[in-house]
């Protein structure tokens, strides 16, 4: 099993934001020597913001004498610091995260007080979503004197998603493990959740250096998390979200108003409360979910029954549009260990031919033409067979169906 030891380690090394940690520390020196300096961290939720300003602040508190304060925007009652303490007039550290949840004049009064009129040095650095209460660096322009940096935390590579899962589990993941690992699109807080929800479930197994996974199925932490976050938003999102799950993890805003037969306008302030809660996010034309854990998550919040019934009435809509790429089978010497009760016997004939071409890398129009059935019909037993054996993706398939031919 993987060793508990590993999990929740905070001395773990900050993965894949080696860039971004050596610019904050650059600000901080500037501090150090006396110069003011603003720093907006800005990222979508669980992108590491906190774990990258807590970093710092352990950093400075070793190598230099400062007074840091740190808030929390989500506090109502924020208490500015004072510009000394005991008479002296040391370094200044002030620290904000979710600032996209705090007051914009409380910040305004804040960063004023925290910048303004220093002698020894001084650096602010404030924490949040983009997009709300101005936390970017044109808010801060004109209201200091100091030099002020934006760093954009986006998504871990797949090299960095590796590294952290070594770091959690003390073995370097399958490639069955890291398929199932960048489902959540370079979220360090959901491959931390997604990691230990699978311990949890006694899943991981460390041999020789190498973590294995047994089964595709995300673990019930991760739905309960996205669950949690769901039981934040208005029914009305909830729902709307329930429905867009069912359709696809992609698909257009005109496909949804659609489906509830509602013109687009009336499902705006729904998709703007999706967006603001970093559950859906726009990309071209299109509206997409965070990742495909969390459509996963969302999708499985529908209860089976009616799960079933939308699928039914949608049709081919429910199908995602990049189901219909070809993609490469992973390879068969890293599949995962199939549980009974996953395995292509559940399927019927047709499913398994299906799922067989699958695995070989063919598209849904090279399989419909190899069994004589439409591109709409294959879609159809697509979906059925993701339901069967509990799988959201081609690849996923494609392991369960080689490991089953071994």
């Amino acid at each position: 099993m993987a060793d508990p030891e590993h999990l929740g380690d905070t001395a773990a090394p900050l993965r894949g934001r080696e860039d971004e940690y050596a610019a904050v520390t650059a600000a901080l020196d500037e501090a150090r020597h006396g110069g003011r300096c603003a720093v907006v961290v800005v990222g979508a939720g669980g992108t590491g913001k906190t774990r990258l300003l807590r970093t710092v602040l352990a950093d400075a508190a070793r190598s230099w004498t400062s007074m840091a304060t740190v808030l929390d925007g989500a506090d109502v009652g924020w208490d500015v610091p004072p510009a000394s303490t005991d008479g002296l007039d040391v370094s200044r550290l002030v620290v904000v995260d979710n600032a996209h949840l705090g007051d914009p004049e409380r910040l305004e009064s804040l960063t004023h007080t925290a910048l303004a009129g220093r002698t020894n040095g001084s650096l602010l650095m404030v924490a949040g979503r983009p997009g709300r209460s101005g936390v970017t660096t044109e808010w801060f322009r004109g209201r200091t004197c100091s030099d002020t940096v934006t760093i954009r935390l986006g998504p871990l590579s797949d090299a960095a998603v590796r590294d952290m899962i070594a770091d959690l589990t003390g073995g370097r993941p399958s490639d069955a493990l890291a398929a199932l690992a960048a489902q959540a699109d370079g979220n360090p807080r959901l491959v931390r959740e997604l990691v230990t929800g699978l311990r949890e479930e006694r899943r991981l197994r460390v041999t020789g250096g190498r973590t294995n996974l047994t089964g595709a199925h995300i673990p019930e932490r991760v739905v309960v998390l996205v669950r949690r976050r769901l039981d934040q938003l208005s029914l009305r999102c909830r729902q709307l979200l329930q429905v867009a799950a069912i359709l696809g993890r992609t698909l257009r805003l005109g496909v949804i108003s659609e489906t509830l037969r509602e013109p687009t306008a009336s499902t705006l302030p729904s998709l703007e409360e999706a967006i603001s809660a970093d559950l859906l996010d726009v990309r071209g034309e299109r509206l997409v979910f965070q990742s495909t854990l969390v459509w996963r998550a969302v999708r499985g919040t529908v209860p089976a029954p009616i799960r079933l019934a939308l699928e039914h009435e949608f049709g081919a809509m429910s199908v995602d549009a990049d189901h219909d790429e070809a993609q490469p089978p992973p390879a068969v010497g890293d599949a995962p260990a199939t549980p009974a009760g996953e395995t292509l016997n559940r399927l019927n004939p047709t499913e398994r031919a299906i799922a067989e071409l699958v695995s070989a890398g063919l598209t849904n129009r090279q399989i419909a033409a190899q069994v004589y059935l439409s591109p709409h019909t294959v879609n159809y037993h697509l979906r059925r067979i993701y339901r069967k054996l509990d799988v959201a993706s081609r690849v996923e398939l494609a392991i369960l169906a080689k490991s089953d031919g071994d």
